[in-house]
């Protein structure tokens, strides 16, 4: 695996996953070689686009043994979410954030960031998938954990998408256009983002009194 890995001969890799159960063992973590083994399997089967394949036989273990797996597995799941497998990309998305936060406790710990972004990718695959509640449970607790005003405009702006009844920012933005694309000519207005997002979808009511609820 190492030596293909080197010559970045991915197809070799992929050939010896589908030929040998040996190697398909590995990449369950069954063992310490397969600390060698898994990160290599992981990036060829996602340089030839069989990238769904990948969560189909990893496990906690395999991830604890290299934490490296990180990036490449966060990227894999990026990629599926953008091709529509929102299927596949939870299951690998529920295992980074699962191993993260055991990590976080124990070490060595995944960067912050990766570990935010592979959360807030789980609450995306989620919402796809229409399992609502537990995406704004995810994201909610995204906002409690991180003070950074960028991360929570970000949160903020996924759940006003939710509250509005849309599993995309792709469903929301075609309407956007029609509505507000001819109202400047300085080109179309994008929609709300931010808390901006997340007020717009609530009753005007609310809105009221939470804006006098911060001016009392």
């Amino acid at each position: 695996m190492k030596a293909w890995a080197a010559r970045e001969r991915w197809d070799r890799i992929v050939r010896e996953y589908d030929d040998n159960p040996f190697v398909r063992e590995l990449a369950t973590g069954s063992s310490q070689a397969s600390a060698f083994a898994v990160l290599p399997i992981v990036i060829a089967l996602h340089t030839v686009g069989r990238t769904a394949e990948i969560g189909r036989s990893l496990t906690d273990r395999a991830l604890i043994l290299d934490p490296r797996l990180f990036d490449p597995l966060l990227s894999a799941a990026t990629d599926l979410l953008r091709d529509g497998d929102a299927a596949h990309a939870r299951h690998i998305l529920d295992l980074l954030v699962r191993v993260g936060e055991q990590l976080a406790e124990t070490g060595p710990a995944p960067k912050r960031r990766v570990l935010f972004d592979a959360k807030r990718s789980f609450a995306h695959s989620l919402r796809a998938l229409r399992e609502h509640e537990r995406a704004r449970q995810v994201l909610k607790e995204l906002l409690v954990a991180d003070p950074d005003p960028n991360v929570r405009a970000m949160v903020y702006a996924d759940l006003g998408l939710m509250a509005g009844g849309f599993d995309a920012f792709a469903s929301v933005w075609p309407m956007a256009r029609a509505t507000f694309g001819n109202r400047s000519r300085k080109g179309p207005t994008a929609p709300p983002t931010g808390t901006t997002a997340w007020e717009s979808s609530r009753s005007p009511a609310a809105t009221t009194t939470t804006r006098r609820s911060a001016t009392s």
